[in-house]
């Protein structure tokens, strides 16, 4: 989810590393992406509630998961 960062910090080094094709390249346009993804996921995940979504389908994934370890615990001691 989180792979733009390691996009932009890798090509962060490798600019700083002054690599050759990175090289004439302006850094606002290597930060241009880190910014707008922490807009995206500090911002704009927020307000449209795609956090809130997440949280609920993981809440929904661990009743269903514990569900499934009782039942096969339950069959185990018969």
């Amino acid at each position: 989810m989180y792979w733009i960062y390691v996009i932009c910090f890798g090509l962060s080094i490798a600019k700083w590393a002054d690599v050759d094709w990175l090289r004439n390249l302006s850094w606002w346009w290597l930060t241009l992406p880190l910014i707008a993804s922490i807009a995206w996921f500090e911002v704009l995940e927020r307000e449209f509630g795609f956090d809130k979504q997440r949280e609920l389908q993981d809440a929904e994934y661990e009743r269903s998961r514990r569900e499934r370890i009782e039942r096969g615990v339950g069959r185990r001691r018969r």
